[in-house]
């Protein structure tokens, strides 16, 4: 039986700021037929799992696994049985065998709908996949979880991924792979994010533009310098801000040399001090 749902409830004292075209996507795939994978793909703390813990929360039969650098491609298997069927280790070391996989999911569907009288139901597996996992190791995953899914139709399949190196291993597979990019938040909602969270206003409110336009529009990375502040209220907001922008500009410096270390021309490494970074 599926239990109602591993998905994590976003934080009780979060802020969730809507963002209407990643909610549309989300919700289209999540109402329409089974056909396809839906991949989210961004950097890291730009809100990819806060909008699935939105939206999977408390949904029947939505259940998260996390993909880690220990794992192959096969393990899929046995970490989807057990969350379909907690308690049960004889099934789970048997369901590395996708043949028992695939009667696990069908009977737990079968049973569902019949429980429910929802004839359409499926269930949903979220997989978050960890940073550094091999590629090779993700490519397998991603063809398990296509053939339970777009081949199949066993279950809806969201993924989340946020190595560079994810853009290179899932194939333009259009009506079977739904690819949603995660960039920064846009002005207008880290605005909407700062005011709900009550951040740089009032006599900090000049410090917005510096925040946003030289820090960061990242959703997680916002969430740490307001959590700096209210942590650590005595000190000068000016100079958390400029902390952190010049983290940030290190940090990007630091990339930009790494995608001209094997140029050996003087000319061109010499540009690398002279460029500009707003974020």
């Amino acid at each position: 039986r599926l239990p109602r749902t591993t998905v994590d409830p976003p934080l009780a004292d979060g802020v969730y700021v809507m963002r209407a075209t990643a909610e549309r996507a989300m919700d289209v795939y999540l109402t329409g037929p089974p056909a396809a994978m839906l991949l989210l793909v961004g950097p890291k703390g730009s809100g990819k799992s806060t909008l699935v813990q939105h939206k999977l929360a408390g949904r029947p039969g939505a259940v998260a696994i996390k993909f880690t650098d220990t794992m192959y491609g096969t393990d899929m298997y046995r970490a989807i049985a057990k969350q379909v069927c907690p308690g049960r280790p004889a099934l789970h070391r048997r369901a590395s065998d996708k043949a028992v996989l695939i009667s696990l999911l069908k009977r737990a569907t079968a049973d569902y709908r019949k429980a429910s009288g929802d004839g359409k139901w499926l269930p949903t597996i979220y997989v978050e996949v960890s940073r550094r996992v091999e590629v090779g190791n993700i490519k397998s995953v991603l063809a398990i979880l296509k053939d339970l899914a777009c081949d199949r139709k066993l279950c809806k399949v969201v993924v989340a991924m946020s190595d560079a190196r994810t853009a290179f291993v899932f194939n333009n597979d259009p009506g079977r792979n739904d690819v949603m990019w995660f960039g920064d938040l846009t002005r207008a909602e880290a605005e909407e994010y700062l005011d709900r969270r009550k951040a740089f206003v009032g006599k900090l409110a000049p410090l917005r533009d510096e925040v946003l336009g030289r820090v960061t529009r990242n959703a997680g990375l916002l969430e740490k310098v307001c959590a700096r502040l209210e942590s650590e209220p005595g000190a000068s907001a000016a100079e958390v801000v400029a902390a952190f922008a010049s983290e940030q500009r290190a940090n990007a410096e630091s990339r930009v040399s790494g995608l001209l270390v094997h140029d050996t021309k003087p000319e061109v490494r010499a540009r690398v001090g002279e460029l500009h970074f707003d974020r």
